[in-house]
């Protein structure tokens, strides 16, 4: 719900300045995730530069020449914005297990079809990134750098390992999940026990009001 709604508000402006205060929340809110999961650095460096970026948004003058203020806007839009909503997913991803979101699928009976693309999702992103940082290793073994080798020398060598990687890996990952009978017609069995917490209901509760107060606002049904 969270990767859905995010998006909506923070990037597709849902609400406008009616909803204002939702979307400042969603911003805030996948910093202090990371702060109760104690990444406490890149949740307090965050949570400080959105703060900042609001006070200089406000206090920005109207006469600001143009080039200035398409700059500040680009940044505000990159580090308020589309940042929130990355970190979200980051956190989802590495909070939650393969097997755990499986058991919550199957749960909610969620088709397989949707299941086993997500599920692959899950394993193919952590493996790519540390399969480009293997890369990476190797290239600096061997020599070779940015500065000793031409841009498309460079880009060649870091990208097509890359890119045949992706092919191997996702082939893997598709016959890893296959094998472990996620496509099986039967009931699975799991180990894992869910449930909704109070911080859960409370998440629902915020996600569901300010999707109802955006809803009600189309038919021009606003409190405030």
């Amino acid at each position: 719900m969270l990767l859905i709604i995010l998006p909506t508000f923070l990037l597709g402006g849902a609400g406008g300045e009616y909803l204002k205060p939702f979307s400042i929340a969603f911003s805030v809110l996948p910093f202090i995730l990371l702060f109760i999961s104690r990444n406490y650095l890149p949740a307090v460096s965050g949570l400080l530069i959105f703060i900042l970026m609001q006070v200089v948004r406000m206090l920005m003058p109207q006469d600001m020449p143009g080039l200035a203020y398409n700059v500040f806007l680009i940044l505000y839009e990159v580090l308020c914005l589309l940042l929130p909503c990355g970190i979200m997913a980051a956190f989802i991803m590495r909070t939650t297990t393969v097997s755990e979101f499986i058991a919550a699928m199957e749960k909610l009976r969620v088709p397989s079809f949707i299941t086993i693309p997500f599920s692959v999702m899950f394993r193919f992103f952590p493996t790519i990134t540390e399969e480009y940082r293997s890369i990476g290793k190797a290239m600096k073994m061997r020599g070779i750098r940015l500065g000793e080798v031409g841009m498309t020398e460079f880009i060649e060598y870091r990208m097509v390992p890359v890119m045949m990687s992706v092919i191997i890996i996702a082939n893997e990952l598709s016959a890893a999940a296959l094998t472990k009978g996620l496509g099986a017609g039967v009931k699975r069995t799991n180990i894992h026990k869910l449930g909704f917490g109070p911080a859960d209901i409370m998440l629902i509760l915020l996600c569901a009001t300010a999707l109802l107060l955006f809803v009600l606002s189309l038919f021009d049904i606003r409190f405030w």
